[in-house]
């Protein structure tokens, strides 16, 4: 009896204990099961961020965004892998810009044509690479996309030939007007006595009956002609005074050395809008785009800078163009008595009439091949 006791007396205690134990462990599966599923599941902020991915925008939301509060993007159209948007400013100016629509993202690529007359009725040209056909107002225009130029004709003057050669052929053909627009480098300001360059270009031309006008302004800033800042010398003076569409109307530009330091890294898109609404308003001008000549205390980098930038836009918009600092000024030959001397104390940017009678000589040799 006492034998039979302890056995039951063990026998339950065994299985006490495995109940225990058996218990503990399936808790413990439970609760690893449970934090399994918690690790799984997304939490709030992923969620979120799913929720707010954004669609692709189209072209028109995208142009919307990206907005400058100053005009309305009116039209679209679509050229090989581009689309052409035209931007209507506050102002009735109308913008030509080409952008590229690639994985649904717009990018920039060109600002092509600034027109004071709407820009409508835009196709590709059926027989011309590159060029495109619209309406500036009721005027037909084909305009050469691709390298930034309009495609005109010029008459008797080979429209193959460089820009250069087509202004030395208007000279020599007895009905051009030469008009400078400069700044006091060019002006007749007896302060600096400067007007001698345009005096020895118009002596020059004057044997080929060429009228020479000189509308350049002492102490005129780039950013100022092309921000109609003075009424003596902005963008609709310069126009004003091209008669008809520009085909017979020289037009030298040396502007730009007034920005230089406090607003250099306006110039080229300041010139390019210059040179954009020339072109827009009359088409058959033509652009001679000239280098400034070099100041004696900064020799080689604002001239180097210039030389780039002018010669790029040059090459942009098909223009004549005039590197002065290499081909006239050249730094091993610079001398200060090139520069005057101005109210006792010596000048480093204005020219003496030594230096006046060498950049003049070298621009007529370039103006009629000589």
């Amino acid at each position: 009896m006492q034998r039979t006791t302890l056995q039951l007396f063990f026998a339950l205690s065994f299985l006490s204990v495995t109940l225990f134990h058996g218990c503990g462990s399936s808790h413990a599966v439970a609760k690893s099961d449970v934090t399994h599923r918690k690790t799984n599941q997304p939490s709030a902020q992923q969620a979120s961020t799913k929720k707010s991915t954004p669609k692709p925008m189209t072209l028109a939301e995208q142009l919307k965004v990206d907005q400058d509060g100053e005009g309305e993007y009116i039209t679209y159209w679509k050229l090989d892998d581009s689309h052409l948007v035209v931007e209507k400013k506050k102002d009735t100016y109308y913008n030509l810009y080409l952008y590229s629509l690639k994985d649904s993202k717009v990018t920039f690529d060109k600002y092509l044509i600034d027109s004071s007359e709407p820009i409508t009725d835009l196709k590709k040209s059926p027989d011309q690479e590159g060029v495109m056909i619209f309406k500036r107002g009721e005027e037909s225009v084909a305009f050469d996309y691709a390298n930034l130029h309009y495609v005109v004709d010029n008459g008797d003057i080979n429209s193959s030939a460089s820009p250069l050669e087509q202004i030395r052929a208007l000279i020599k053909s007895g009905n051009a007007t030469y008009l400078c627009v400069g700044d006091s480098t060019r002006s007749n300001d007896p302060t600096y006595d400067n007007g001698h360059i345009v005096e020895m270009i118009r002596d020059a031309l004057a044997p080929y009956g060429v009228k020479v006008k000189n509308i350049s302004v002492t102490g005129i800033l780039l950013k100022e002609v092309v921000e109609h800042r003075w009424d003596r010398l902005n963008m609709d003076t310069i126009v004003s005074e091209i008669a008809g569409d520009g085909s017979h109307t020289i037009v030298d530009i040396d502007l730009g050395i007034n920005d230089y330091g406090e607003f250099t890294q306006k110039i080229d898109a300041n010139m390019r809008k210059l040179v954009q609404t020339l072109l827009a308003k009359k088409p058959k001008v033509h652009i001679l785009l000239e280098v400034p000549g070099r100041t004696y205390y900064d020799k080689e980098e604002m001239s180097n800078f210039f030389i780039r930038t002018y010669k790029k836009i040059a090459e942009d918009y098909h223009l004549a163009f005039l590197d002065i600092p290499t081909h006239a000024m050249p730094l091993d030959k610079l001398d200060l008595s090139w520069y005057r001397i101005t109210n006792g104390r010596q000048d480093q940017t204005h020219l003496s009439m030594k230096g006046q009678k060498i950049v003049a000589h070298y621009i007529i040799s370039q103006l009629l091949g000589e």
